[in-house]
């Protein structure tokens, strides 16, 4: 940092923004890629983003604005010409080059190294200030459009995610996995992530209503004889009629030391 004294980086603060930087920048990365096909019409594109949480959160934004695209892009775009205007332009375009779009793909943290002659740690650190820098002028609240993709709501119960959470309060009231799938819309894989996830949060929950105590076991002594936590290795050791899903609920317990 001496040798190449680089702006942005003075806008680095990860003790504040550690925890809001992937939400956000999932957010934006994915919003503005569905918004941009939808609005071109193109309903069929792969996402960039494999990530659930994020993928709930733009589902629900975009019912929210169903028709607003352009509206939404462009307050979004002008926000971010005001932001961006006021740091150095390299910093600015390394982070405007990332971005997917209708029939545009954001470049790699490789092709930007090669683009601007930098290290790949130098790419990297740029692009964390260039977010950390935005993340602090939105809080001022002048940026409503980047406001409401940086907003994390208040945490849930034993810090779930909220989709997980509302997955937890059918649960309690009595729902199965098929049903809470169908009532959410939501495949069941998803909702076994929840299941997974809670179990992972919530020592008191109990696993056995989705692995009975022979398959406990089981996986048990193939956790031990494995030595172990790699899902495959411990799959290869087990009756072929136990699912994976039934040996990451096991994992959760053994990582959490606790429950049943």
């Amino acid at each position: 940092m001496q040798q190449q004294p680089i702006e942005i980086f003075r806008y680095l603060n990860g003790k504040k923004y550690e925890k809001k930087v992937e939400v956000f920048y999932k957010r934006f990365l994915l919003l503005i890629q569905t918004f941009t096909n939808t609005k071109k019409g193109n309903f069929n594109f792969i996402s960039i983003i494999d990530d659930q949480q994020t993928m709930y959160w733009i589902k629900e934004f975009y019912h929210q604005n169903k028709g607003q695209e352009e509206n939404v892009l462009m307050s979004i775009y002008e926000e971010l010409v005001s932001l961006l205007a006021q740091i150095e332009n390299e910093a600015a375009s390394i982070f405007v080059d990332q971005i997917t779009s209708y029939k545009s793909y954001g470049l790699s943290t490789h092709q930007l190294s090669q683009k601007y002659k930098r290290s790949i740690e130098d790419i990297y650190l740029i692009h964390i200030g260039v977010i950390h820098y935005i993340l602090a002028q939105v809080e001022n609240g002048s940026y409503p459009a980047l406001t409401n993709i940086a907003t994390i709501h208040a945490q849930t119960p034993y810090n779930l995610t909220l989709s997980a959470s509302k997955t937890f309060e059918l649960m309690k009231q009595g729902f199965e996995v098929a049903e809470i799938a169908q009532i959410r819309k939501l495949k069941l894989n998803t909702i076994e992530d929840h299941i997974v996830e809670i179990a992972l949060l919530d020592q008191n929950f109990s696993i056995t209503p989705f692995v009975n105590r022979n398959h406990q076991e089981e996986i048990m002594n193939a956790i031990k004889q494995s030595n172990s936590l790699r899902l495959k290795k411990i799959k290869s050791l087990v009756h072929e009629s136990i699912r994976y899903f039934e040996i990451r609920l096991v994992l959760t317990k053994v990582s959490s030391k606790g429950g049943e």
